[in-house]
């Protein structure tokens, strides 16, 4: 079953109150995006439409806006929740801010206890993290291009954590070097899988994540980084 992070923002008032900050809803930017890629005329207008509507309906939301992604490595690395390479967390799940908005509390309570892993940092603590001196070790299987791909360039997208089926076979790296270069007839009918590994920074790993606080914080010239958090848990 898969796992999702429920993420918010909050923002200290001069009263010293934390207080959830509503976000543009992300959907209106997404959908735009796909209609300006999309070259199928209907379902162009169809995505435009849909944008249109979302930014009438539901322009701020309170979940999600600066995160929603399923990374499991982001994961790990923010609350060593799906940790499957052991990687070091920032911090254990703190467990929700004794001082959390109203707001959070109640989205929270609303899980019934099937949110799990509550935690939170201030922009500053993430801000002051070392991200690029630290550091995922990944593994995957890859398909023949892949593999050839990731030799060539060092990227190694897609790749999964298992392959199967009828025609799949597992290999290793010197076989599928070998099958690369001169395959044999009978193998041509087979689809050859081979596991890599490879290390990529926790900056790397987290850049769609950091970009969008990073972004926020220089968009609202937010100099106070203190007073601003993210408060979240997770779903499985």
């Amino acid at each position: 079953m898969g796992c999702d992070i429920h993420i918010y923002v909050e923002r200290k008032n001069d009263n010293g109150v934390w207080e959830a900050i509503l976000g543009a809803n992300p959907w209106i930017s997404t959908y735009k995006d796909w209609a300006e890629k999309d070259d199928i005329e209907g379902r162009k207008q169809y995505l435009l439409n849909r944008s249109i509507e979302i930014e009438k309906e539901e322009p701020k939301i309170l979940e999600g806006w600066i995160y929603d992604g399923r990374n499991y490595n982001l994961f790990a690395i923010l609350a060593d929740v799906r940790n499957y390479y052991n990687v070091r967390p920032i911090d254990y799940p703190r467990g929700l801010p004794n001082d959390v908005s109203d707001v959070v509390k109640q989205e929270s309570d609303d899980w019934n206890g099937d949110g799990h892993s509550h935690s939170y940092y201030t922009f500053e603590e993430l801000m002051q993290f070392d991200w690029d001196n630290n550091y995922v070790e990944n593994e995957g299987f890859v398909s023949e291009e892949v593999y050839k791909q990731f030799k060539e360039t060092g990227n190694p997208y897609p790749c999964s954590k298992g392959v199967g089926g009828g025609n799949v076979e597992k290999v290793l790296n010197c076989e599928m070097d070998r099958i690369i270069k001169n395959k044999y007839p009978w193998e041509k009918e087979k689809s050859f899988y081979t596991i890599i590994k490879w290390k990529e920074s926790y900056a790397e790993v987290a850049e769609g994540f950091l970009n969008n606080i990073k972004k926020y914080i220089l968009d609202n010239n937010i100099c106070d980084i203190k007073n601003y958090r993210i408060v979240f848990w997770f779903d499985n």
